[in-house]
């Protein structure tokens, strides 16, 4: 009885823990979603020939974004191990370094935009008019980059801390402004011309810039300063080798990114030779099964941070236990959004699409969506133990061989058997399934 009641206490213990950074994360992340979604949805109501440009736009774009996103990831793991381990001063240097490296990133991907957008997107075979709309979009869209270093890194330093509150309050200021902006620049409300798609872009670049600004001042104020003060000066005199570290463990997870969105841009690219409306459709359901992600992210983010905490104290034997507390939490959250799509169907997709008769069509496909968020929910519990451990090669390793299965299976589903759309998401549960059973297995065998 008493062995019981501690087995209680310590698993008590662990959901506090974890809960405290991954609700206000569930809460960032429902917000995100909104970001994202509303811009899908605001041009799937102005003009559904919109979605094929913006799909077509946002798979190259969040390609190669992943890979900047994936720096912040090394400074998560970095600062959280080293805070575990009692090393606030390197886990602070860390943190100063990253500031100012992880910036200039963010100029160099934003002039890469500007630069390359209709290159990257003809390869993907848009053309004619889809063409010129996903170019337009994307340039305006790379204005974010302006700021987006400084508001990635001040969020995963937020997470690393375990303080996940402000990164919460600024996504959801965000997700709010974006909606209005949105609102006003594509439709030409309160006296604003009516820029269509391009309005979409340019209503998401100022909310990013305007909070990304936000976070970091939030991260300067004196609560934060107490406890872990970022000095200015030390900033602008970053430590070369420490950035390296950053690179050793963010560089593989930006690869595995660049990997896998790299993939669904090519199956939007093998759908274009076929129907570009399907892209679109791709597009949406793509959009919702990112909603269940988002649901669990929190449980993934404080997976990791806690995991890293405990590597770099070196008890392996809650590492185990916070790793399965969390695959539990993800799998239960994936049973909630499953049983939405399942029961209400029409009324997901109408978010996006007016005619009942294409929402019909894509019923099967968007209960097909409800079974692959579970190995999705696997695969991504499953990386971020590997992550928080330091081990963050070994996801790449899976990545490149789930991309070569995503584009095989999907290339002799759309040319061989001409099963359109449904080739793509058969593709995405094959890549999902076969990865996320090998990194679960990699991680326990560890």
């Amino acid at each position: 009885m008493t062995a019981l009641r501690g087995r209680l206490k310590t698993l008590a213990g662990y959901s506090g823990a974890m809960f405290a950074i991954a609700l206000p994360v569930m809460f960032q992340s429902a917000a995100e979603y909104i970001f994202v979604f509303t811009d899908m949805a605001f041009v799937g109501q102005y003009d559904q020939r919109g979605l094929s440009a913006l799909n077509n736009a946002m798979a190259p774009f969040f390609a190669v974004m992943s890979f900047f996103f994936a720096l912040t990831q090394g400074v998560t793991i970095l600062v959280s191990q080293r805070l575990g381990a009692g090393r606030t001063r390197a886990a602070r240097r860390t943190a100063e370094t990253a500031l100012f490296y992880i910036n200039i990133a963010s100029w160099a991907v934003g002039i890469f935009w500007e630069i390359a957008a209709q290159p990257v997107l003809e390869l993907m075979g848009a053309h004619g008019d889809t063409l010129k709309t996903s170019v337009e979009y994307l340039k305006i869209l790379a204005l974010q980059f302006l700021t987006l270093g400084l508001g990635a890194t001040a969020g995963c330093l937020f997470q690393a801390l375990g303080k996940t509150v402000p990164v919460m309050a600024t996504v959801i200021a965000k997700s709010v402004l974006n909606v209005i902006l949105n609102w006003v620049l594509i439709f030409g409300h309160w006296g604003s011309p009516e820029l269509g798609v391009a309005g979409s872009a340019l209503g998401t670049a100022l909310s990013t810039v305007i909070f990304d600004l936000v976070l970091v001042g939030v991260l300067f104020t004196a609560k934060y300063r107490r406890t872990f003060h970022l000095r200015w000066r030390a900033i602008f005199k970053p430590k070369t080798a420490l950035f390296g570290q950053v690179l050793k463990l963010g560089v593989p997870v930006g690869f595995e990114y660049m990997l896998w969105t790299g993939g669904q841009a090519v199956l939007i690219a093998l759908v274009n030779r076929v129907d570009t409306v399907s892209s679109g459709w791709f597009g949406v359901l793509n959009t919702l099964m990112v909603l269940s992600i988002q649901v669990y992210n929190g449980i993934g983010v404080a997976t990791l941070v806690l995991i890293g905490r405990a590597s770099g104290a070196g008890d392996k034997k809650k590492v185990r236990y916070l790793s399965a507390y969390g695959m539990a939490s993800a799998m239960a959250a994936c049973v909630l959004v499953g049983a939405v799509f399942v029961l209400w169907p029409h009324a997901v997709l109408s978010l996006f699409l007016t005619d009942p008769a294409a929402r019909t069509e894509l019923i099967p496909l968007l209960w097909l969506s409800a079974v692959i968020m579970f190995f999705k929910a696997l695969n991504i519990i499953a990386g971020n133990s590997l992550r928080g451990t330091g081990d963050t090669l070994w996801m790449m390793y899976t990545q490149a061989g789930g991309t070569v299965i995503i584009i095989g299976v999907a290339a002799w589903l759309v040319f061989g058997l001409h099963w359109g759309i449904t080739a793509l998401m058969i593709a995405v549960l094959v890549d999902e399934l076969c990865r996320g059973v090998v990194n679960e297995a990699k991680f326990l065998s560890k």
